[in-house]
């Protein structure tokens, strides 16, 4: 495993990220003894966020739609929300909780 002290580390950032990324892992030793290891992360758990598919959406779609701002965004998945809220409540309408509740069992 590649072994740097802190302030190589920082110094040499890149070259540093470079080599742990060939090793698969390397070490930061720190003047108060701690120790820390930095892996490449292979994955990016990036795709598990719900936000991924909106966002892998945009990148996809034309101009107009790329820029959206933040608050549209929000107002969107707010909206999303209220319509799935509307569903449950029409959907639990005249039935007992536990009949209700039965039903996502299916």
């Amino acid at each position: 495993m590649f072994v740097m002290t802190y302030s190589q580390a920082r110094q040499n950032l890149s070259s540093f990220l470079d080599r742990a990324k060939v090793d698969g892992q390397a070490l930061i030793n720190r003047a108060d003894g701690s120790q820390f290891i930095v892996t490449p992360v292979k994955n990016s758990n990036i795709t598990a966020s719900p936000l991924f598919e909106l966002y892998d959406y945009a990148q996809k779609i034309d101009e107009p739609f790329q820029k959206l701002s933040v608050e549209e965004v929000v107002q969107m998945l707010n909206e999303d929300r209220e319509t799935r809220a509307e569903k449950l409540i029409n959907d639990a309408t005249g039935k007992s909780a536990a009949r209700f509740f039965n039903s996502f069992n299916k």
